[in-house]
């Protein structure tokens, strides 16, 4: 739950860019302006079948999430455990400093690829 005018202010809309994971890279950014809070306990409950987003684009999804962690671990300058460091390398993003090119913003330096600015 947010308040409206949180994303009106900062022209906050999903990202199509991030493909089947929209809502979690949106989320991302919007806590770089404002707290948040995760429950210890469900707020709603939704169904899941065979035929949903989540279960026919899972592999799109997970790899689409993992490029937003990614860039969050570089933006807030964490260290990169060997796991991390091979899976955003994989995705095309590198730690800071090094050039390459990320497959949602080809032709730029990673550093300047941190998503949300």
């Amino acid at each position: 739950m947010l308040r409206r005018k949180i994303l009106w202010d900062h022209g906050l809309l999903y990202d199509e860019k991030f493909r089947h994971a929209e809502d979690y890279e949106l989320w991302t950014r919007i806590l770089n302006i404002t707290k948040g809070y995760n429950f210890q306990f469900p707020l709603v409950k939704y169904r899941v079948s065979q035929a949903s987003i989540s279960k026919v684009h899972a592999k799109e999804q997970e790899k689409t999430a993992n490029l937003v962690s990614c860039s969050q671990l570089i933006r807030y300058g964490e260290e990169f455990d060997s796991t991390w460091e091979s899976k955003c390398i994989m995705l095309g993003y590198f730690p800071q400093g090094i050039s390459g090119e990320s497959p949602l913003f080809p032709g730029g330096r990673t550093e300047q690829m941190v998503l949300g600015n």
